[in-house]
């Protein structure tokens, strides 16, 4: 008899594995009916659209109109200052000098500073008097009276160049001068040849009244005299 051949060893049975679920396509949701427009509303203009450029170009011309009212602004300013300065310049080239360090003074400058300009004034005065006087006593030979300087009319014809400013001191206010040394004026004191009291009315130049010397004075501040004198060449 044939042998029976022994069983064979069934083989374990596999699991089933379970069907993969289907992932239909990713359909995008439709925005509900009216929302379109409310968002476009929401995205701002685009700067490079119409209405963009618009605004741009409004805003770049306020900006230069500002810019020009100040540049105007500020050339009418430098304008009405220099022209300040022409007035207030010229009203001090015009001033004496005392007028002139008073519209230049401040509060703090000292008392002392007037006195010392008012001196120099003085000084000045007695100086170009005297030689106006010499001038004068060179060509004519003698030397006006006191009454004669004082003369507009005299001035005018035989002095030209003599200014009324310069009879007056810097403490007063008339423009004459007297006959002896006086604080607050300059005195004239023509002579005769010998030092004596003249009049001009000799018909000889050699006379002993002819005018012939003089002697200018002014009263510093400090009480001391300011003297130029001088006489005729004969």
């Amino acid at each position: 008899m044939d042998p029976t051949p022994p069983p064979q060893p069934q083989q374990p049975l596999q699991p089933q594995q379970p069907p993969k679920p289907q992932i239909p396509p990713f359909q995008p949701l439709s925005p509900p009916p009216g929302t379109q427009s409310i968002a476009r509303n929401l995205v701002p203009d685009d700067p490079t659209s119409g209405a963009g450029s618009k605004k741009r170009l409004i805003f770049a011309g306020s900006g230069v109109l500002v810019l020009v009212l100040i540049v105007v602004a500020v050339v009418f300013f430098m304008h009405s200052k220099n022209d300040k300065n022409k007035v207030l310049t010229s009203e001090t080239r015009n001033a004496s000098p005392v007028e002139q360090k008073n519209q230049s003074a401040s509060p703090v400058q000292t008392k002392a500073d007037d006195r010392v300009l008012k001196d120099s004034e003085r000084k000045s005065d007695i100086n170009d008097l005297s030689s106006l006087l010499q001038s004068y006593a060179d060509t004519k030979i003698k030397l006006p009276m006191l009454n004669e300087i004082n003369n507009p009319s005299y001035r005018a014809e035989n002095f030209p160049a003599l200014d009324s400013s310069l009879l007056r001191d810097p403490d007063s206010k008339k423009s004459v001068l007297v006959a002896v040394p006086t604080r607050g004026a300059y005195s004239y004191e023509p002579t005769d040849r010998d030092g004596k009291a003249c009049n001009n009315t000799h018909t000889s130049f050699k006379g002993p009244y002819i005018c012939t010397k003089y002697k200018l004075t002014a009263i510093l501040e400090d009480g001391t005299k300011y003297v130029k004198s001088g006489e005729s060449p004969r």
